[in-house]
């Protein structure tokens, strides 16, 4: 799984001494944070509302995390039971949950509130333009904060516009129905043939200890996996909105968990995109005839 979003948008200085302990003690100095495991939540970051426009991440890569959200959101998955045999999948994509996610894409993607790239922007690209006159809210994931702080102090940015900065949970799909925001990040793993696997075990240990997540959510602006951090004083003064964040993890699904995840996930993006394509009742089905046809050996990607 990958880190959300472009390193290059999280460079912002922090005044945080980097943890210091076994990693330190190691040859080439202390390992950084940058490969710990699993964090960024999505949360809803909104401006003081306004008329204006929504800002949201349409690329075809990270559609389908929004399809898997919604459809999670609404009570439903889009596997519902894998299966030994790869054809054999029990899929949700023609259930309610699908087609009540199916309504929310096409009402966003035809209603004029993403903008006029929404179907290929990507984090940055909505970053931007929230940061803009005409912006009301925005889906993003956290780090979307430090940057706009940066970019205040660099004088790039007006301090009046992460002054304006809102926040709140992942919309709900189903009112009155917690919403399951996608979850993402980064996992370890030791190399059966490692020549140090006693080592690279230590090194896991430490990028993933308390101390050097806190350190990385300050510095990078990626959330940890460990809710103690949310606690730590320096990581409320750095995000203010910890706690929610912290919330959103709690609530948070993955994505669909088989083996056939590239499978699956190819096949959602093919069908679902561009979003304004999306018709309740029709799409889900024609993805998951596509995923089983795949599956059976039957059609290419």
């Amino acid at each position: 799984m990958q880190q959300y979003g472009p390193a290059s948008t999280r460079d912002r200085s922090s005044t945080r001494t980097p943890p210091s302990g076994p990693c330190g003690d190691r040859p080439g100095g202390q390992p950084g944070p940058a490969e710990r495991a699993r964090s960024s939540p999505v949360l809803v970051t909104g401006r003081a509302f306004h008329d204006g426009l929504g800002r949201r991440r349409g690329n075809t890569r990270k559609g389908q995390v929004w399809i898997n959200a919604l459809v999670e959101s609404a009570g439903g998955s889009i596997i519902i039971d894998t299966a030994a045999q790869p054809q054999d999948i029990d899929l949700g994509l023609d259930e309610e949950p699908a087609q009540l996610a199916a309504e929310v894409m096409r009402l966003v993607a035809t209603s004029g509130v993403g903008g006029p790239a929404f179907s290929t922007q990507n984090e940055d690209n909505a970053a931007t333009g929230f940061e803009g006159d005409d912006a009301g809210f925005m889906v993003n994931y956290p780090f979307v904060w430090p940057r706009a702080l940066a970019a205040a102090e660099a004088g790039t940015l007006d301090q009046s516009v992460p002054d304006d900065y809102g926040w709140a949970l992942y919309p709900q799909v189903v009112e009155g129905q917690d919403a399951r925001p996608p979850y993402g990040g980064i996992n370890l793993g030791v190399g059966a043939f490692s020549q140090a696997p006693e080592l690279a075990f230590e090194a896991a240990e430490c990028i993933t200890s308390e101390e050097n997540q806190a350190y990385y959510f300050v510095s990078n602006g990626n959330p940890a996996s460990k809710a103690a951090v949310y606690d730590d004083p320096e990581v409320v003064e750095a995000f203010p909105q910890a706690p929610l964040i912290r919330e959103s993890l709690e609530l948070a699904a993955p994505r669909p968990q088989t083996a056939y995840y590239n499978e699956v996930s190819q096949s959602l993006q093919r069908v679902y995109h561009p979003p304004s394509s999306v018709r309740p009742g029709e799409t889900g089905e024609r993805a998951a005839d596509l995923i089983k046809a795949v599956l059976r050996k039957e059609e290419l990607l």
